[in-house]
């Protein structure tokens, strides 16, 4: 009887194993987008990646740009950098990002090939899109568009230690099993109930490399002045956070981009003052498809206009 039992109990954590298992893969727990450290601008995504996240499609480019890889056929190039609210991160597929959106509707418009390059990585602010672009160059653009947020003001990169690996969300390889990522983010949950003090400590602003000092972000100057020397076209797009369309005002740090941008006469386009939606956000800051679709359609006169 007491065999019977075991048997029954084994035969039954083993279903419960290749169900989770299965279920894991088919979300793509075994399969997570991964990330590099970077000495200069913290971190990024690895390159050449092609996965399948959530049921989304998730693809970098040898740069580890979140774009296809980059052709000689490419005969217009626009960057567009930014953070996580470019990325789009695992919750938005490729097709649906507005970096992917643009390129169509602009190639389709001017009848050759345009690449809207999507240089972002989450957390990021000015100054890593400029380490970023000392590294690797400007690949020849024919515009720069910087999408950032009032918070990025002040979110300047803070090098005291890795990001990758000693944070959850920055990891640089994957389980060989789902059940890893299960166990991890089962692990975290519990983490976060019985030791909430801990859990703080481990996951705070300097984590993630947001600086708390007051220093103007130095990767809007940076911009300003490598666009004005290669006499490239430059645009900063001001997204909106969900608190601020709802207040239907920007921030303090939002309002110091503002001046910042009207002093030194950089084409500014403030979100608050398109028609953005509260169904354009999945959460407080990040587009949901129907936002990314909003970005695409504000700059996509901007950029036809420039690139004819």
């Amino acid at each position: 009887m007491l065999k019977k039992a075991f048997t029954f109990l084994a035969i039954a954590l083993l279903v419960v194993f290749l169900v989770g298992e299965l279920v894991g893969r088919y979300f793509g727990l075994h399969d997570y987008p991964t990330h590099v450290s970077s000495d200069t601008f913290e971190y990024i995504h690895s390159p050449n990646q092609d996965r399948t996240i959530y049921g989304n499609h998730f693809i970098t480019n040898e740069f580890s740009m979140r774009s296809e890889p980059i052709s000689p056929e490419d005969s217009l190039i626009v960057l567009l950098i930014g953070d996580s609210v470019v990325n789009g991160g695992n919750l938005t597929d490729h097709d649906s990002l507005a970096s992917t959106l643009l390129e169509k509707s602009l190639s389709d418009e001017l009848g050759q090939k345009v690449r809207v390059l999507n240089i972002a990585a989450g957390s990021w602010g000015p100054d890593n899109g400029m380490e970023y672009v000392k590294k690797y160059g400007l690949f020849g653009a024919d515009a720069i568009v910087l999408v950032f947020s009032s918070h990025d003001a002040h979110d300047n990169i803070k090098l005291e230690r890795s990001i990758v690996d000693n944070h959850p969300q920055y990891f640089s390889k994957n389980y060989p099993l789902a059940w890893g990522k299960l166990a991890e983010r089962g692990w975290q949950q519990v983490e976060g109930r019985l030791f909430k003090k801990n859990k703080q400590n481990k996951i705070d602003n300097s984590d993630l490399g947001i600086s708390e000092e007051k220093d103007f972000n130095a990767g809007f100057a940076y911009f300003r002045d490598v666009a004005a020397s290669e006499n490239i076209p430059l645009f900063l797009y001001l997204h909106a956070s969900l608190e601020e369309l709802k207040k239907q005002e920007l921030n303090d740090d939002g309002l110091e981009i503002v001046q910042f941008s009207d002093s030194n006469n950089i084409q500014l386009i403030t979100e608050l003052e398109t028609d953005l939606k509260p169904a354009d956000f999945r959460d407080g800051i990040h587009y949901s498809d129907a936002g990314q679709k909003h970005l695409a359609k504000e700059l996509q006169p901007l950029l036809l206009d420039v690139l004819e």
